[in-house]
């Protein structure tokens, strides 16, 4: 269990945490020299049944609250002190404020210099702290009343609180490993180690993570949890890490950062937020105003851009996305706090509802809709009405990391809802059955009308068909639609020839011009013929126009009898087919699945430059991608080219 102190400067947080612990928390000469707290400080008290009490003791002055906030996430308990000589101050009610942003749970007052005073000032800061938790809505928090250092009052808070230690209940450790580092330093004979809460998950000695932002590996070597020696750490405690890999040094590690596993590993350039505005605020908060967030143990600028609102006014509720100055860490669920531009002073804070929110505040009624929906406290929910909204999908990877879900939670979650899923070569998009079946229709009924408007056509490209079922041509819309026409095709809705989708029924008709045109020609152009001549040698060798053949040739590909490559090479549409595939078997048999052009010649047994030419319509085509001098499999060589004849015989 773990306990933090709150409240104004000098009224004797550091001296209830000695009074309690034995421990002395102000470790810094300068923190004892001046009799105020200036870092962190932490304190542990063993207990009977072999457990650790945590405490962990903040500082109370204003110009250190951004320390006090490293300190505060993902505490289970916050112990409000206020000095009975004083009642509360201005940072009594500002911690108390930045309680409830982070959601602490449970709460409990005390009065701390009771033998300052005499009965009738002891009843004036009673009452005047009653009222403030009442006005906050704490009013049936405990109440203490000691002397730290006299001892007045101790027993019956130790008692209260080895209590609520013993019934509580510990952290489920769900979700991947995350620790916000709050302290690192260099340990003689050990290396460099770092401190933190624990946020969620379990980590192990020899377990390999990740430092965020920077992306370094990092090997657990060993574990201090609670402050004491351990092989695993888990969420709701503090544990201290020794780390050691590549880069990982006193100069690339602080305060700020986080530690988390592989599979959690994200940051983000902007957040979507529950944003609450303190009530106290004197003015309202505008849209993209300045601000400075305070989220985990890190504190950046950040910019507040509102939703569904131009203007936030004290009290109120809105949907708002945060805009870092440089990348954060965040999961759904994660507390943070807002203060103002100047860092004078808090104004609100709230929860993470979707960590990987788009920079651009463009159309922000539509995310205030979408955000919505990650509110849902249910990720399965969450799940349901993303798909619902969606009109490209959700992407599942960047949803399991965003709700921190292990591999085998979100897969179970994936298989209740019903969904069809797109490989879009980096993870996987779900499209809701409703969408899918919407864009199905859209196709077919586009392919039928297009036929009817133009007969002599063979059909349309891809991107063509992705304008039918209104599918933006990015990497993801390119998948989907390839997706959509190999399930049409599987079921035989559709056929693709040349890298044309048509109607199986449809059949383009050549005038009698053409097809004088194509009887010529060919036998020049045969289906398994891998490198026919350039356009040009053919009209050399039937002692034609040049012009008027490369004409007919372009006619002969618009209606699906050839491919043209390029603008002297056109290759029969089973030709294509097959070099397409040779494509892919040659990405697969290549290390990181990437060829060069040579390799490729080689593989097919074409010559250079019709190589070359056909791999840069294969680039346009979206079947491969340009990867400096080599080039990556993309997409389906049988969802745009169809499949060969030998290949279509030996199924």
């Amino acid at each position: 269990m773990l306990i933090a102190t709150a409240g104004h400067v000098d009224h004797g947080k550091s001296a209830l945490i000695k009074a309690l612990t034995g421990v002395e928390t102000d470790r810094l000469e300068e923190e004892r020299r001046r009799g105020l707290s200036i870092e962190l400080g932490f304190a542990y008290r063993d207990l009977e049944d072999g457990g650790t009490l945590g405490f962990v003791d903040v500082p109370g002055h204003e110009r250190f609250i951004h320390n006090m906030l490293a300190g505060m996430p993902a505490i289970d308990l916050a112990m409000l002190v206020v000095a009975a000589d004083d009642g509360p101050m201005p940072q009594t009610r500002e911690h108390l404020a930045i309680i409830d942003l982070l959601g602490v749970q449970s709460l409990i007052a005390v009065i701390n210099k009771i033998d300052a005073v005499d009965a009738e000032q002891l009843d004036t800061a009673r009452l005047a702290l009653l009222e403030l938790l009442a006005e906050r809505g704490h009013g049936d928090a405990r109440l203490f009343e000691v002397s730290a250092l006299r001892g007045d009052g101790i027993a019956a808070l130790e008692v209260f609180l080895l209590e609520q230690a013993r019934a509580h209940r510990a952290r489920a450790a769900d979700g991947g490993f995350r620790l916000a580092i709050d302290r690192s330093f260099v340990l003689g004979g050990t290396g460099l180690v770092v401190t933190g809460a624990v946020f969620d998950g379990e980590v192990s000695v020899g377990d390999q993570l990740v430092l965020l932002p920077s992306g370094r590996g990092a090997r657990v070597r060993g574990i201090r949890a609670q402050q004491q020696p351990a092989q695993t750490g888990r969420a709701g405690q503090r544990c201290a890490l020794n780390i050691a890999g590549a880069g990982i040094e006193t100069a690339t590690v602080s305060r700020g950062m986080w530690l988390v596993a592989p599979e959690t590993a994200q940051v983000s350039e902007a957040i979507e937020v529950e944003l609450n505005l303190l009530e106290g605020e004197s003015k309202p908060l505008r849209h993209w105003a300045p601000v400075h967030l305070h989220l985990g143990s890190s504190s950046v600028t950040a910019r507040v851009g509102l939703l569904s609102t131009n203007v936030l006014e004290p009290g109120g509720q809105a949907l708002a996305r945060l805009v870092p100055s440089e990348p954060v860490h965040a999961v759904w669920g994660d507390r943070f706090v807002l203060r103002d531009a100047s860092a004078q002073r808090t104004i609100g804070g709230g929860r993470v509802l979707n960590p990987n929110a788009p920079r651009s505040t463009r159309r922000r009624l539509q995310r205030a809709e979408r955000v919505t929906a990650y509110a849902a406290a249910d990720p399965r929910d969450a799940l349901r009405q993303l798909l619902e909204q969606s009109e490209l999908g959700v992407d599942l990877n960047t949803f399991a990391r965003g709700r921190n879900l292990k591999s085998a939670q979100a897969n179970a979650l994936f298989e209740s809802l019903p969904m069809h899923k797109v490989d879009t070569g980096r993870g996987s998009v779900a499209i809701a059955p409703s969408r899918w079946e919407s864009w199905r229709g859209a196709i077919l009924e586009g392919l039928e009308l297009a036929h009817e408007q133009h007969p002599d056509e063979v059909g349309l490209k891809a991107d063509r068909v992705a304008l039918l079922a209104d599918i933006p041509q990015n990497g993801e819309g390119r998948a989907i639609v390839q997706t959509l026409i190999r399930g049409l095709q599987a079921e035989g809705r559709v056929v693709s020839k040349a890298g044309f989708m048509a109607l199986p029924a449809h059949r383009p008709v050549l005038d009698q011009v053409d097809q004088r045109w194509w009887k010529r020609v060919e036998s020049f152009y045969a289906p398994a013929e891998l490198q026919p001549a350039a356009a040009g040698d053919i009209a050399k060798t039937l002692n034609v126009d040049g012009k008027a053949l490369g004409k007919f040739l372009d006619r002969a590909a618009a209606r699906g009898l050839l491919v043209r490559v390029s603008p002297n090479r056109y290759l029969h549409p089973q030709a294509l087919a097959e070099l397409a595939l040779a494509a892919q078997t040659l990405a697969a048999d290549s290390e990181g699945g990437a060829f060069d052009a040579r390799s490729y010649k080689e593989h097919t047994g074409i010559g250079r430059n019709l190589a070359i030419q056909v791999l840069e319509y294969f680039d346009t085509a979206g079947l491969t991608r340009r990867l400096g001098d080599k080039r990556a499999l993309t997409g389906d060589p049988a969802a745009l080219f169809g499949l060969p004849e030998s290949t279509r015989q030996s199924a």
